[in-house]
């Protein structure tokens, strides 16, 4: 069917008033098609009444997100108890059947386009969705635009590589920012051209704090005892061959510090290296990339889950010269620049920014007692090599 004006959200998380002003919006534009992708009920105060309203308006074409898909199925203890039990309460059993009816992931056509909606983050989990996925929606197919949610960011990307060659548009969250603003995309087509436009709304009411569904606090690393601006820098050498318990030892103890003070991480391999790239965006719910050319490396990088936290610990364990990757980063956030703390060299080496005293003292006496060569840099003085 031709249309000419489209809608892309996502992310909405049952924010009815930012609903009623995107819906004064449509009506305002004369947008006739909404495409929504996902995650529209959880998290906030008026799941009920959202779902309603967007299942009820035939200009609506939805799917399911995480958070819907995670509901409707029994799902973690921390599903059950959570924000996502709360949400499952407000919805009675008609509404929840009609949840079960959407799809987690859809193919449209607008005019002599071809488009796939899915609720997944960016690209790269999208590469993962299409190595892995025996759909016939997904497999084979060649699309115009690929809309995806989940990220919360609006970004368009011209992907072609691992396994697909096609426009990925990210509309952003249309549920309110820090400045009330929500965030969204519309596709216009005149004279049968497509144009994509990111837009924002300012929402027009606020709910109150004390109807909001109660939602952990960011995750923060502690400052107190944080020896800010030292760098312990352990060297690939280790004296009296004594690089097997280094690698059994340090290794371990730099992971579990990884693992338990950052919330992303960031896996370093080669371009080539296929099944490597499939392996990773298998097991790591990637976020973003980074790519350089010159060299041909790539780094995957996304969220610290159980998953991934196997699949890196399975792979120290049994590796007795080297890692698969050149290099592991663990990351404060997704667009961190320095790591707290980085494995490479293949997992012969390794960097730690950041430590704790009581942190940096056991790993220094860890160190001393297998005799590996290590260096301490405090950036605000000479820096002094220690070899023990």
């Amino acid at each position: 069917m031709a249309y000419n004006k489209v809608a892309i959200i996502s992310d909405l998380h049952a924010n009815l008033y930012m609903l009623d002003t995107f819906l004064a919006y449509v009506e305002k534009e004369k947008i006739e098609l909404v495409i929504n992708l996902g995650d529209f009920i959880s998290e906030g105060p008026y799941p009920y009444e959202v779902l309603k309203k967007v299942l009820e308006d035939k200009r609506f074409v939805n799917i399911m997100g995480y958070d819907e898909a995670r509901m409707i199925e029994d799902g973690t203890p921390e599903d059950k108890a959570g924000t996502l039990a709360w949400t499952k309460d407000k919805l009675d059993k008609r509404a929840l059947n009609k949840l079960r009816e959407l799809p987690t992931i859809k193919s449209i056509e607008i005019g002599n386009m071809k488009i796939l909606m899915m609720h997944l983050n960016g690209f790269v989990e999208i590469s993962q969705k299409i190595a892995h996925s025996s759909s016939k929606i997904v497999d084979g197919e060649s699309y115009t635009y690929i809309f995806c949610g989940g990220g919360h960011l609006q970004q368009f990307t011209h992907a072609k590589e691992p396994f697909f060659n096609t426009n990925i548009i990210e509309p952003g969250a249309l549920m309110k920012d820090e400045n009330d603003r929500g965030h969204f995309a519309v596709l216009e087509i005149k004279d049968n051209k497509p144009k994509i436009v990111f837009e924002s709304i300012l929402c027009k009411e606020v709910y109150s704090t004390q109807e909001q569904v109660e939602v952990k606090e960011p995750y923060l690393i502690e400052e107190v005892n944080l020896k800010k601006d030292i760098n312990l820098h352990i060297y690939d050498e280790a004296k009296e061959g004594n690089s097997r318990v280094y690698k059994e030892e340090i290794m371990k103890q730099v992971l579990e510090l990884g693992f338990s003070r950052a919330q992303y991480i960031s896996i370093g391999c080669w371009v080539t290296e296929t099944e490597k790239v499939k392996e990773l965006l298998f097991y790591l719910k990637c976020r973003r990339t980074k790519f350089c050319e010159k060299s041909g490396q790539q780094w995957y990088i996304g969220e610290i889950t159980s998953e991934i936290k196997k699949y890196v610990q399975e792979e120290i364990n049994k590796c007795e010269e080297k890692l698969k990757w050149f290099e592991i980063l663990f990351l404060e956030n997704v667009y961190s620049v320095k790591p707290i703390y980085s494995i490479y060299h293949y997992g012969k080496a390794c960097l730690v920014n950041q430590m704790f005293n009581h942190e940096l003292y056991n790993m220094e006496e860890k160190l001393k007692a297998n005799k590996i060569i290590y260096e301490i840099n405090a950036w605000e003085s000479k820096k002094a090599k220690v070899s023990k």
